[in-house]
């Protein structure tokens, strides 16, 4: 083979080879405008979840202060029921003397009752003797 022949298969094979090389330039120029693509559509998804990770960030900001709020408002609740129990208890124990109270004075008015009546026996009595003295008064008295 002649040194013409050997430099033109040579430069069959390099046009050859150059042909591969641009066919697979085509493929990675192709590659990279899917890749592209692609690229630009997972922004696109990120993005979103992005934003709906910052909404729900914001709802659940929200729901930690309104659980402070709640919270606040329970210990609220519960010191007003503790002040509700204790004026409970004082009330109790204010009925219960009223009640012992109460029972001393039926106990007294009952005593009282008891003399009432016994000074109303006695005034009875008091006032008979004293209608039968004055009776007594009034008649003559005869001689023996």
């Amino acid at each position: 083979m002649t040194r013409a022949e050997r430099a033109e298969t040579k430069a069959d094979e390099v046009e050859c080879r150059a042909g591969d090389l641009r066919a697979e330039l085509d493929r990675a120029h192709q590659d990279a405008d899917q890749a592209r693509v692609a690229y630009q559509e997972q922004q696109k998804t990120s993005d979103k979840y992005l934003a709906e990770l910052e909404k729900a960030r914001d709802a659940a900001a929200e729901v930690v202060a309104k659980n402070r709020q709640l919270d606040a408002d329970l210990a609220g609740a519960v010191a007003c029921q503790e002040g509700i129990g204790r004026e409970l208890e004082a009330g109790r124990a204010e009925l219960l003397e009223a009640k012992q109270q109460a029972s001393a004075l039926r106990e007294e008015v009952a005593r009282l009752n008891g003399a009432t009546a016994t000074y109303k026996e006695m005034l009875e009595r008091f006032e008979v003797a004293a209608k039968a003295a004055t009776r007594a008064r009034k008649q003559p008295k005869t001689e023996g």
